[in-house]
Parts: C-alpha cells; structure tokens; sequence
C-alpha cells in the first residue's frame, strides 16, 4: 500500500489518463505510416517531434516539479500544446487527431474561466476542421466537426464537474480542520470554565465556613484565657486556632492560582490541526502565551489555520513551525515552513532587488484576505516576509487593555 500512496502522491490519475491518451494516439498514428503517401511518410520525423513536443508541453502544463514552473511558463506550455496539435494535423490526414484537443480542452479550466474556455475550444474546433477541410481536401470535414465539437464540450463539463468536486472537497477538509481546532478549543474553554466553578467554590463556601470556624476558635481562645481555663482546655484550642488559619491561608492561595492560570492552551487547539493533514508536523514554540478572551482566541487560530493550509497547499510544506510570544503590550504569532515559497503564481509578490518580499496590503486569495480582515477587528496586523524560499508570516495583535494600564503606571 505504501508505494501506490507514494505514486497517487507523485502522479495524479487525470494526468496519467492523458499521457495514455496521447501514448495511443502516437502508437496508431505511427502504425499507419506505412501505408500514407510517400509525401506524408517523408514528414515522419516532424510528426514524431511534433508528437514529442505535445507530450513535454502536456506535462509542463499539469506539472510544477515542486513550484519550480511558474504559472506563466504553465500557460506557455498550455498554448504550445494547441499549436503542437495543428502541426500535427498539417502533417498528417488522420480522422482521430483531433482527441489531442480534446485532451488540451480538459485541462484549458486550470487556465481560463469557463465562459472563456467553452468560446476559445469553440473557435479551436471550428478553425481546426476548416483548415483541415483546405489542407486535406475533406468533404466530411463539416459533419466530423459537429461530432468532435460534442466531444470537446463534452471534456469541459466533465472537467469543469471535477474542478467543482475538488473545490467542495477542499472546503470540506478547510471545515474538518476548523471543526478540529474548534473542538480542542473547545475543550480548553470548558476546562477553564470548570476551574474557574471550583475556585468560585472554594472560595465562597469553604473559604467562608473557614473563616467563621476561624473567628469562633479566636472566640473560644479568649475565653479560656480570660476564665482561667484548665491547660487541657487551652491548648487543643490554640492548636485548632492554628490551623483553621493554615488551612484558610492554603484554600485563599489555591484559588488565586486557579484564577492565575485560567488561560485557555492554545497550543493544543493548534496541535489539532496537525491531525487533518498527512504528513504534517506542527512545531509550537509556546512562551506563556496567556490569553482569557475566547473569541480573540478563536479568530487567532483561524489565522494560524489559513497559514498552515497556504503551506501546505501552494508550497508543499511538511514541517511548519509556529511561535507564540505574548508580552505586556502585545500577542505575537510568527509562522515559517520548509516549503518552496511562493514559487507559484497563485503566491507570487513583487520581487525587489535584494530577492526579499516584503508586504502587508498584498492581493492575495480570500484566505490571506480574511486573515488580515479578522486581525483588522483587533487592531492587529499580519505582514509577509519571502526571503529566497523562506517564507514567514507574522501576526501582531495589541493588547490594548494591558497598554493603557502600562501607560497610566508610568
């Protein structure tokens, strides 16, 4: 089982489907030679480059080799494999041909819009079999293009069908580690509240029957003092005095400490999300981050959450390291991975001079939007630093509270 997830890790089945395609297509086409015209047999060598061209421009079209393509060389490739495929058929005469477009529009939706997509295969089908028409000589040529224009449309819905299916499934899985943290915040913010019950309890019953115990023994030791009271008398008194005071003194520092460490552990919500992803390790560098409000919290690890999936998703990271400081003024959260960067286009900056990125208004997807939206509510900031393939994100929020108390002290 470990070597075909490691080949479905490495080689996605839609892919490999179209080189198949494209094998068969090859094989019969070279099958066939033999018995074109002499003219068509000469130009066996530019059909097999040609071939060649179209099976390297398919896989540079599908592939990134580890985000070292950008999106600008992938729609290079995308276009060359159209162009490859109409040299093909200024080549050689051959009715199935056209199934190399029909694989090129299969995968046009990770390049174009739909609407623009379903308009630019229509003109390809309609320019491909009028000019096969002229080349070649063909009469049918019309009723051939009816039929492969149904095949070509038919490609870009189910492709389209696949796309939406990912897209849900994406979402889900976004849902299932939001639900995942959640839950372990959940069960931090339900462990704090049963803490804060219990030193509420300590301190408004026991505390008080202590307290009462405490004044009736002091009552009772002036008594024996002020009567004479036998030695027997005054001492289990005294003693009984002693200790109600001890054991007062040891419940009223027991519930400050349960008050003092009532923050909720976010490091274990964040753990959490380590589960959902395979192959994922989270380190978190926790620095007595200690924060009450819950819904600060939450917000907090949405962001962290949104961090973690752009790793993963656009940079191929397996490890990501987390750090979280908290000091009088102020929450921090620095986020780095071992990814690729923003090697691909979906996470491509302005480049300076010194190879270092650095921005706070960038125009990112909706994910890296909300995150500066949901830290906007709080004051706080998130700014990108890329230098080379290192990337880091960190997130600042004031603690406005604790700054005004800072500046009223001074």
């Amino acid at each position: 089982m470990s070597f075909i997830t490691a080949v479905k890790k490495h080689i996605r089945i839609e892919d490999a489907i179209g080189v198949g395609t494209w094998f068969f297509v090859f094989f019969i086409t070279l099958r066939m030679m033999p018995n074109a015209d002499p003219v068509i047999q000469n130009n066996q060598p530019f059909i097999i480059l040609g071939f060649l061209g179209y099976l390297i421009c398919f896989i540079g079209a599908t592939r990134t080799f580890g985000n070292r393509l950008t999106i600008t060389h992938q729609r290079l490739f995308f276009t060359f494999m159209l162009l490859f495929s109409f040299f093909i058929m200024s080549l050689i005469p051959l009715d199935f041909l056209p199934i190399l477009t029909i694989v090129w529009a299969a995968i046009s939706l990770h390049y174009l819009s739909p609407a623009r997509a379903f308009l630019i295969t229509s003109v390809t089908v309609f320019t491909w079999f009028a000019l096969y028409a002229v080349l070649w000589e063909q009469r049918a040529a019309f009723y051939s293009g009816l039929l492969y224009y149904a095949f070509h449309m038919f490609a870009l819905m189910t492709s389209l069908q696949v796309i939406k299916a990912q897209q849900a499934s994406d979402k889900a899985k976004a849902l299932n580690v939001e639900l995942v943290a959640a839950k372990e915040l959940l069960a931090e913010s339900t462990k704090q509240q049963e803490r804060t019950r219990i030193a509420r309890e300590l301190h408004d019953l026991l505390g008080h029957h202590l307290t009462a115990l405490n004044i009736n023994l002091q009552v009772a030791n002036h008594l024996t003092e002020k009567y004479d009271s036998p030695a027997d008398l005054k001492q289990p008194i005294s003693q009984s005095y002693f200790l109600a005071k001890l054991l007062l003194s040891d419940v009223r520092e027991a519930v400050s400490v349960i008050r003092e460490n009532q923050h909720i552990d976010i490091a274990k919500a964040i753990k959490g999300i380590e589960s959902s992803f395979p192959n994922l390790v989270i380190n978190v560098t926790d620095t007595e981050l200690n924060i009450e409000n819950i819904e600060l919290l939450h917000d907090l690890l949405r962001c962290i959450q949104e961090a973690v999936t752009n790793a993963i998703k656009h940079g191929n990271a397996s490890v990501v390291n987390i750090c979280l400081i908290s000091t009088d003024t102020t929450i921090e959260v620095e986020i780095t991975d071992n990814g690729n960067g923003y090697a691909n286009g979906n996470r491509c900056v302005n480049e300076n001079p010194n190879n270092k990125q650095l921005s706070t208004s960038l125009p990112f997807g909706n994910g890296l939007t909300g995150m500066q939206e949901r830290l906007s509510s709080y004051n706080g900031t998130a700014t990108f630093e890329i230098i080379g393939t290192q990337v880091t994100i960190k997130l600042t929020i004031p603690l406005l509270d604790k700054a005004e108390g800072a500046k009223n002290d001074n």
